[in-house]
């Protein structure tokens, strides 16, 4: 089987009576989930339920264990496409210590003997996403787990208070970071479509022009995010921050500004953090405790004592095994990260990762005579404005700028040049100004 995504988060409560009215209320949440998929009853060990797959059938099998550590409900939930591959996912909830735990794995496996890609798109099931939505307490290391809202990062207070949870070395989750720029941006709903896209995985902020500047302030401008740029910031896992860039230039040109290309970008976003989940997160120990105990409990009825002994080692030898494994998955995790964000900076053809402005400054060519151009200013700089070479905007409000003192030092400095025949703002371009300058 290939792991598509994983998702593990927990919650800490104040005593038995709270932890089993909360064990109470998700078990009834993925029982209402498996009614609306269509299980005929909930209780029973098997059962049939409606895929949503084309071509597809459903079925799902449930374990209820119960003994001195905890309690534990598993299911198992496959969808069978004849002829092409099986989809299953895995959902565990358990209860040890005053403590409800979370468990989910998507997975996947080829049925036909054929060499190539399996196109399976994975997302955030609809259960984790109602237990998460559900209660706000959810936490995975001590870091609340992302839920659909977005983080608002507007303005100078905004963007400082991300910079410092970008920078918090105790951070769990993958932040994406969306520049919230009007006139760049390629799609108007793209970040409240990546939260909730990536309930449980990933935290996603949006940003504004004045949120922009603080971020580049914090961080560096090779590690700021704005222009309609999509910004990807994994967990701090060494000095460095690691992240992926995708400007609105490269958006656009890779996807196209429809509806087909936002959904095309949804997928790959996903992809990359699912599949970083499913290396990054293993199946939680406190839950192996409660299945090994009961397994123990079983040998111990059937089999003498040196039996029972030796059949105990077996259990722990291949739990240790299980944590080898999971922390070579990590590994691969963390270097698959660095390797995206050193694939990213490559492909934005400089070594830091910045937005638009370092994309167009590696390849900038000083105005010719007679050439009309476009410039967006993305911050201060001392007593000018700095400015990037842009497309025209869709408004028609031009009007001539004689005062614009900050822009015209901007673009004398980025063209080593002031002898425009006319110089001009657009009144209808928001986040920083936009302006026309005919040479």
């Amino acid at each position: 089987m290939q792991e598509l995504a994983k998702y593990y988060f927990t919650s800490k409560l104040d005593g038995v009576a709270e932890t089993i009215e909360r064990y109470s209320a998700v078990n009834e949440l993925i029982d209402l989930w498996l009614i609306e998929k269509g299980a005929a009853n909930t209780s029973s060990e098997k059962g049939t339920f409606s895929s949503k797959r084309q071509g597809a059938s459903g079925h799902f099998t449930q374990t209820i264990t119960k003994n001195d550590i905890g309690h534990l409900r598993e299911f198992l939930l496959i969808d069978i496409v004849k002829g092409k591959h099986a989809f299953a996912t895995t959902l565990k909830v358990g209860v040890i210590d005053c403590e409800v735990v979370i468990y989910c794995a998507l997975s996947v496996k080829r049925l036909s003997e054929v060499i190539a890609p399996l196109n399976v798109y994975p997302r955030c099931p609809k259960i984790i996403r109602d237990i998460v939505e559900a209660f706000g307490d959810w936490k995975l290391g001590g870091d609340t787990v992302p839920h659909a809202t977005l983080i608002d990062a507007s303005g100078e207070i905004g963007g400082y208070d991300l910079s410092v949870s970008l920078l918090d070395r105790e951070r769990k989750f993958p932040i994406l970071v969306v520049s919230d720029d009007p006139d760049n941006r390629p799609w108007t709903n793209l970040a409240d479509k990546l939260a909730n896209d990536l309930v449980g995985v990933a935290h996603v902020a949006s940003v504004d022009e004045d949120g922009s500047w603080a971020l580049t302030d914090e961080l560096g401008k090779s590690h700021s995010c704005y222009l309609g740029a999509v910004r990807l910031y994994w967990p701090l896992t060494t000095d460095d921050l690691h992240t992926s860039v995708w400007t609105a230039g490269r958006l656009i040109k890779e996807y196209g500004e429809d509806a087909s290309g936002l959904n095309k970008f949804l997928a790959m976003i996903r992809e990359v953090v699912l599949e970083t989940s499913s290396l990054s997160l293993s199946h939680p120990k406190t839950l192996r405790e409660i299945s090994n105990q009961e397994l123990r409990q079983r040998l111990s009825a059937a089999n003498a004592e040196e039996q029972e002994k030796e059949l105990n080692t077996i259990i722990d030898e291949n739990s240790d095994l299980y944590d080898q494994l999971s922390e070579a998955n990590a590994e691969i995790a963390r270097l698959k990260s660095k390797i995206l964000s050193l694939y990213s900076q490559l492909n934005e053809g400089d070594q830091g990762g910045s937005a638009d402005d370092a994309e167009v400054e590696a390849v900038h060519k000083p105005a010719e005579d007679g050439e009309l151009r476009f410039y967006k200013k993305i911050r201060k700089n001392g007593g000018s404005d700095k400015l990037v070479v842009t497309g025209e905007c869709n408004h028609k409000s031009w009007r001539p700028t004689p005062k614009a003192i900050q822009a015209q030092k901007g673009i004398q400095k980025l063209e080593g040049r002031d002898d425009w025949r006319s110089f001009q703002h657009c009144n209808g371009c928001t986040n920083g100004g936009r302006w026309r300058v005919q040479w």
